[in-house]
């Protein structure tokens, strides 16, 4: 508790959550998204939900070179993982903004590929954050704390978007949901990942 309970512990907790908020809305409602609002075949939608995840990916296999490029630059530990992942988390946010109201449909999958290429970034500076701040003996407790508190979107995404979309009867109104809640989620990272925990206190 002693680390779980430290803010730049939530607050890493918090974003892999907010990313993890936008994938698992993805997973779950952007084929029907495409199907219904887009008018995609099931053909069509089952070959270009593939593409961003794809590109996605991408972001997972850079995400460290990244890093490494702006730490080479500021020498700075905490200064590379609060910027990466703020800057990744406000470019989500305008993409899941913009991708429910793009004019074509090849927009709306480059907007998401983008996105979860960023967010594929974004997450590895949070267990970078986590165990460097975390000492080994608790990291396996506190990595499950992060895992449910990320993973508790798979449930929260796909609920809260269903009830948004049967609300206002359009998808956009769950594409601007998911905007602020990752809004929110870069302004936490802003403000709270700056310092380490002090482990002599552990």
């Amino acid at each position: 508790w002693y680390f779980i309970r430290k803010p730049i512990v939530l607050t890493a907790a918090f974003g892999y959550f907010v990313h993890s908020y936008v994938m698992f809305f993805f997973l779950s409602w952007f084929p029907s998204y495409l199907m219904l609002e887009r008018g995609l075949s099931l053909k069509e939608m089952s070959f270009a939900t593939v593409v961003p995840w794809l590109v996605g990916t991408f972001g997972f296999i850079f995400a460290g070179h990244i890093a490494d490029m702006v730490l080479k630059k500021t020498n700075d530990v905490y200064f590379t993982r609060r910027w990466v992942s703020v800057v990744c988390t406000i470019i989500v946010v305008g993409c899941v903004g913009m991708a429910g109201v793009v004019q074509t449909t090849a927009a709306a999958l480059i907007l998401t590929g983008i996105s979860l290429f960023c967010s594929y970034v974004a997450i590895p500076q949070f267990w970078g954050i986590i165990q460097e701040n975390v000492t080994g003996r608790r990291m396996g407790v506190v990595g499950g704390f992060v895992h449910f508190v990320a993973n508790s979107s798979g449930i929260i995404a796909p609920a809260v978007t269903g009830y948004a979309v049967t609300a206002s009867g359009k998808f956009i109104s769950s594409f601007y949901l998911a905007a602020v809640i990752v809004f929110v989620g870069a302004i936490a990272l802003y403000l709270f990942v700056k310092k380490p925990v002090e482990a002599a206190e552990a």
